[in-house]
């Protein structure tokens, strides 16, 4: 008995001598991918919240009063851009606690309305293109632009351990280097450069990023009808296309039937703006479902 008091008394005496700044620091992050970075970044100096419940909707969560509470207790609150998250911006901008860190700071984003990698012929005419695209992380060099905004946000909220942040932060950004270069020679070898999509379409910051051409069925958030399904099916047909990639979360409805008519396989891009919760518990990683994107653009890619 004595032994455990003993015990107990030295772990408290070790917990009592830790200095004031020894607790890690506390961020809130809106989304996975910038929730991804600021764990990379952070490291074992800060304890990394997401906000985003999983599987939920970016642009129309909102947040409860507990979800507020957390935000402002926090010593750094990241997101996105306003344009991803509109309800964060909102928060944000009455928050007197945290650091915040709009990561998508600096970054000009691409409008629907200007798309000289889309295939011409299959350009749908309705209009409904000048939504700003918000995905900027899907382009790995911008990817590491978020990166330094978010190192920069921890040096601000903790000046003490700023050369530590700056380190996790290019250590992590050689990595997003090294598969963005690996992705690139994937490319570069061959001469598909069309991709076909049959899901809702989030991709265009990773398809420029590579010189990739594409044609999707989607227009925006709106559903496809039966005149653009039938152009989606014919262009596979006559070039001979045999994948067809999807989102993560809907129901593929739209690209199953395209498959269907086509004899084409269907193929997983995951846009990581948020995980199932299955995949939370398995900890994936934005480095992970990168790379998996990039087996299934190796497939998409063979000759």
């Amino acid at each position: 008995m004595k032994k455990i008091i003993a015990l107990f008394l030295f772990a408290f005496l070790a917990i009592s001598a830790l200095p004031a700044g020894a607790a890690p620091l506390q961020a809130v992050c809106s989304l996975f991918p910038v929730y991804e970075l600021a764990r990379q970044v952070g490291g074992d100096l800060a304890h990394v919240r997401l906000l985003l419940p999983p599987g939920a909707e970016a642009h129309s969560f909102e947040p409860r009063p507990q979800d507020v509470r957390l935000m402002n207790d926090a010593a750094l609150f990241v997101f996105t851009g306003k344009e991803m998250e509109p309800w964060a911006l909102r928060i944000a901008q009455s928050l007197d606690g945290p650091v915040i860190v709009d990561a998508s700071e600096g970054i000009p984003l691409l409008s629907n309305e200007d798309d000289p990698s889309r295939e011409e012929e299959h350009e749908h005419k309705h209009g409904h293109h000048h939504a700003l695209d918000p995905h900027v992380w899907l382009d790995l060099s911008l990817a590491q632009k978020m990166a330094d905004n978010i190192a920069a946000g921890f040096c601000t909220a903790d000046p003490e351990n700023a050369d530590s942040y700056r380190r996790n932060a290019a250590a992590y950004k050689m990595q997003l280097a090294e598969l963005d270069s690996e992705i690139r020679s994937i490319v570069e070898r061959s001469k598909q450069r069309t991709l076909v999509f049959g899901g809702r379409f989030a991709c265009r910051y990773f398809l420029r990023h590579y010189g990739l051409n594409w044609v999707t069925a989607y227009d925006g958030e709106n559903e496809p009808g039966m005149r653009r399904v039938a152009e989606v099916v014919r262009y596979m047909r006559e070039h001979g296309i045999r994948y067809l990639f999807h989102d993560e979360f809907a129901e593929p409805r739209i690209a199953r039937s395209i498959a269907e008519q086509t004899g084409a396989k269907l193929l997983l891009f995951h846009t990581a703006h948020n995980l199932t919760r299955e995949e939370l518990e398995k900890n994936i990683t934005f480095l992970d479902i990168m790379k998996a994107n990039r087996n299934a653009l190796t497939l998409a890619l063979a000759p």
